[in-house]
């Protein structure tokens, strides 16, 4: 890493977090691309970890929770890495995609070009709500660009 880090704080070992093999098979994907631009849906320690690690690369995080959402922002102001993160708050709500109806984040803009989706949001209990972040960003996703869908 690029600086050092309490454990305990930016561990992704523990709630819902990432998990740090998973962090780590995600880092040596994404890292190769030099990206500039990273949509995350799912924000929190994982994003303060991949602006820590990714210094060229603005990461846009899509989060359910609006208190988990301001907590990912204390933290990355904490981390000196708040001006590379964005958290966009967007309420559950039921979408149609095709013919499918997915639970999922509500509707609203996403950044025009990224260079990565990363999907570790919105929680499991959502009824196809990571398929749907895929469906709803796929136009977001630079030709050449990287899914990691969790």
């Amino acid at each position: 890493m690029s600086r050092e880090r309490p454990v305990d704080v930016l561990s992704l070992d523990k709630g819902w977090a990432l998990g740090e093999e998973a962090f780590a098979e995600c880092l040596s994907r994404i890292a190769p691309l030099e990206p500039e631009a990273i949509l995350e849906f799912g924000s929190g320690i994982s994003t303060v970890r991949l602006s820590m690690e990714l210094l060229n690369c603005k990461i846009h995080s899509v989060e359910s929770n609006a208190e988990f959402g301001s907590r990912t922002l204390v933290l990355a102001k904490d981390f000196e890495v708040s001006a590379r993160v964005t958290v966009m708050h967007r309420s559950p709500s039921w979408r149609r995609f095709g013919l499918g109806l997915h639970f999922t984040y509500a509707s609203g803009a996403l950044p025009s070009r990224v260079d990565c989706l990363l999907i570790d949001g919105p929680p499991g209990w959502m009824c196809r709500g990571r398929e749907a972040c895929m469906y709803d960003a796929f136009h977001s996703l630079k030709i050449g660009g990287l899914a990691i869908l969790d």
